[in-house]
């Protein structure tokens, strides 16, 4: 104990002499904290005089705990880890909880938390129990399910609605859709389960949790999203062939097979006459559609039309193959289809040139006159670029020998009617190179005379097609000595 300590009980003992027993009687009231005198005075000296209102000794110590107190908070104001430490820091009214030691949450410990805390020791068990067995612990005479079943039975509600009706419902009301589909900057507020029926476009992994679908217009129209829509909620009994055609497209680009079927259903009662068939191609052309598949049958009536347009200059080869094969094309003769195959050579020639045989095959050389065939033997020098090399062609020149060997004895055949196969021969009055069955006149049309037909048919308008007849019609008047066209 500091010398100064003991000088200032020696002051106390002095001014107050009977004290003493009471500090020996309550030691704990009068104990000084040794850490809190620790700090000594700018004198060494201890202060001897007694205070005017001689206070207790008692009294003394609480001011020292006090000036103690305020120097140190003077001293520093933050807490250390020795302060916490120390039992004067902690209040009296602090409870200590029963705490693991806290978890580590950085980057690189979270899978070592995670299994730890899932084989936790302290995870709370609960024993498993069926539902069959608690309802028999709970109600083991079943008193309280009868009591239940009455007072269902006794209510008087709503008739439930199956869950297939009540989504039906919710569906064509529209009630609370979930998602927003984009089209041509148009918004659609509609439901993602009818989508997803109608096609696996929408059950994508990356779209089945979106909320808005942004559609390409390039692909799908404002206009045949909505008629998409609708089909699948309620039927459309009429429909405009430019409409039709858009929601094909769109069934097309979203792979909707049921809706495609359902469409083509359209497209075959809507393309029943040529006309119609003509007009749906070309509206599916400029959509960017191949429809010429399935409509080479019903255009084949207006297959000289079709071959006047500009359509049938940019068709693939194997299309035209496949439609100058047509038994059902409607031409006045073989002389037609030969020269609508050399049309179509000559219009990217000699790009072309590799497709010369291909058009060839296509052409029925025993229907073609023996004029003809006897120039094409002969070597033509008029005419088109592709024209002249076809008729120096071994290829070609077997072909029409070949020809010319069973056309001996018949002069049908030399007019070029003596054909294994037929077409659909027909008679335009309009036209100069056209004969009906009984004329006379050898069926030989030159090029340039076709092309200058094909120019005609351009302007004639869409139903000049109407005019045709069959060339065995007893009232066509052949070869007139007035100008046709």
């Amino acid at each position: 104990m500091s010398e100064i300590f003991k000088n200032h009980i020696k002051d106390k003992d002095r001014g107050n002499p009977n004290e003493g027993t009471t500090n020996k009687e309550n030691p704990n009231k009068e104990k000084p904290y040794e850490e809190n005198l620790t700090e000594i005075s700018p004198s060494d000296e201890p202060c001897n005089e007694d205070p005017p209102n001689e206070k207790t000794s008692a009294e003394d110590t609480m001011e020292s705990k006090s000036e103690q107190t305020n120097a140190s908070d003077s001293e520093s104001s933050e807490v250390t880890e020795d302060t916490e430490n120390n039992e004067l820091y902690k209040l009296p009214f602090e409870t200590p909880f029963l705490l693991e030691k806290p978890f580590d949450l950085r980057v690189g410990n979270f899978d070592r938390i995670l299994d730890k805390l899932r084989t936790s020791s302290t995870a709370i068990c609960y024993p498993k129990i069926s539902f069959k067995e608690l309802a028999i612990r709970v109600d083991p005479d079943e008193t309280i399910a009868h009591g239940l079943d009455k007072l269902w039975a006794k209510a008087k509600g709503p008739r439930r609605q199956a869950t297939g009706e009540a989504l039906l419902t919710m569906f064509q009301k529209n009630l609370r859709p979930g998602l927003i589909v984009v089209v041509e900057d148009k918004q659609f507020r509609c439901h993602a389960m009818v989508l997803q029926v109608l096609s696996s476009f929408f059950r994508q992994p990356e779209l089945a949790l979106s909320e808005i679908y942004h559609l390409p217009s390039s692909m799908v129209s404002a206009r045949a999203f909505v008629a998409m829509y609708r089909w699948g909620l309620e039927t459309a009994d009429t429909m405009s062939s430019t409409l039709l055609m858009q929601v094909f497209r769109a069934a097309t680009f979203f792979d909707c097979q049921e809706l495609i079927n359902n469409c083509w259903t359209g497209i075959n009662e809507g393309t029943r006459t040529p006309d119609r068939a003509f007009c749906t191609y070309l509206q599916g052309n400029l959509m960017g559609m191949r429809l010429v598949e399935n409509l080479l049958e019903r255009m084949s009536t207006l297959f000289l039309q079709f071959a006047a347009s500009k359509e049938y200059l940019y068709l693939e080869a194997d299309t035209v193959q496949r439609l100058l094969g047509l038994s059902s094309l409607a031409v006045n003769s073989e002389m037609e289809v030969f020269l609508a195959a050399i049309y179509w050579l000559n219009h990217k020639w000699p790009q072309r040139i590799k497709y010369s045989y291909l058009m060839m095959d296509a052409i029925r050389f025993d229907w073609l006159p023996y004029t003809f065939l006897m120039s094409l033997l002969k070597k033509i020098n008029s005419g088109p670029p592709v024209l002249k090399m076809l008729s120096r062609t071994p290829f070609v020149s077997k072909k029409a020998y070949k020809a010319i060997r069973v056309m001996r004895g018949s002069r049908k055949k030399l007019q070029g009617r003596g054909g294994q196969t037929d077409r659909i021969w027909i008679y335009d009055r309009r036209a100069l190179h056209h004969h009906t069955v009984e004329c006379r006149r050898v069926q030989f049309v030159g090029y340039d005379t076709f092309v200058r037909y094909l120019e005609f048919l351009q302007t004639a308008g869409n139903n000049h097609w109407l005019s045709f007849r069959t060339i065995d019609d007893p009232e066509i008047r052949c070869c007139p000595l007035h100008r046709r066209y």
